[in-house]
């Protein structure tokens, strides 16, 4: 029977040892170049991932509301989906569930709003021209049939028909922060 001595079965230990390393090695780099896909062991998602950084919710100032309305008019389909709150002056009322907001720039675009639930008939009375209101609710491209059969309602087709593909926002949220 063969007797190694320590120094022969550490060294047989440490040769075994390395070659399990080096196959590991060629497997962490053969594996991503031959299926195209990316190992990452120390970024997002390996070994050294580190803890996401929580998210922060930022009340946009009334500025910055005011200006997301000239944004929303001119890029819709950056925010269709999104919860979004703007504020601006109230450039007409229309029927009971409509609103059309002002834009603040120097383009003439103004901004359809449609509360999802009918205001309590004083607040309805309340709206007036010129009024700033703060509103919050979703973005979307307006379909007058989509829209009646989503919030279940019956809304004048002659006051929505023209505003047919442009952007509103359906508001669960519709605020008077200064009467005019």
């Amino acid at each position: 029977m063969t007797q190694y001595s320590k120094n022969q079965a550490g060294q047989s230990i440490v040769g075994w040892l390395i070659g399990l390393l080096i196959i590991l090695l060629i497997i962490v780099v053969a594996v991503p170049l031959l299926t195209g896909n990316q190992i990452n062991l120390f970024g997002p998602g390996g070994l050294g991932e580190e803890e996401p950084t929580p998210q922060v919710e930022v009340t946009p100032s009334p500025a910055e509301e005011r200006d997301l309305i000239d944004d929303i008019t001119q890029n819709p389909a950056n925010y269709y989906g999104r919860e979004v709150t703007v504020s601006s002056e109230v450039e007409e009322v229309i029927g009971s569930r409509g609103l059309v907001l002002d834009s603040p720039g120097i383009l003439d675009d103004d901004l359809l709003v449609i509360t999802s639930s009918v205001p309590g008939q004083a607040e309805i009375n309340n709206f007036k021209e010129g009024d700033l209101v703060r509103i919050m609710g979703t973005v979307r491209e307006f379909n007058l049939v989509e829209t009646e059969n989503d919030l279940n309602v019956d809304l004048d087709d002659n006051l929505f028909e023209n505003r047919e593909g442009e952007p509103v926002i359906i508001a669960n949220s519709v605020e008077i922060v200064q009467q005019q």
